[in-house]
């Protein structure tokens, strides 16, 4: 299953939220940009995430199958594309209790899935925190 969205999937979703066709597909996704700490190579992948202001926030599915946001466990610089446009931050994965509840409750706003079905001693929460425009 990975496999087919890796391969399939992931690749019209980079190209459609790049796109002036990005539409209604970004108001739950995001294109997010993450740098590997070990072969420094940059990787870009869709990813959905709920708002806490102006902060972005990501709840990796299936996460213990996923590396991508290990590389967020410090602070790290990261690119994303958000309404057709590209910016930059820093993302980092949140480990302090009452951040991480906070962050799981906006991520979950507006979902179906509520706050309560993610357990916040074992979600892993990544923020994205925008560097200012100017």
């Amino acid at each position: 299953m990975f496999l087919l969205v890796n391969r399939i999937a992931n690749p019209v979703l980079r190209w459609l939220l790049r796109s002036p066709a990005h539409g209604l597909l970004s108001r739950r996704l995001l294109l997010l940009e993450v740098r590997g700490m070990r072969s420094g190579r940059w990787f870009t992948f869709p990813v959905q995430f709920g708002r806490d202001g102006d902060a972005f926030v990501v709840v990796p599915g299936y996460a213990a199958k996923k590396r991508w946001w290990r590389n967020l466990r410090v602070p790290s610089p990261v690119g994303y594309w958000h309404l057709g446009e590209r910016g930059e931050g820093t993302g980092v994965v949140v480990t302090e209790a009452d951040l991480k509840a906070r962050s799981l409750a906006a991520y979950a706003a507006g979902r179906r899935r509520s706050s309560k079905s993610l357990d916040p001693a074992e979600a892993v929460v990544v923020r994205i925190e925008p560097r200012p425009r100017g």
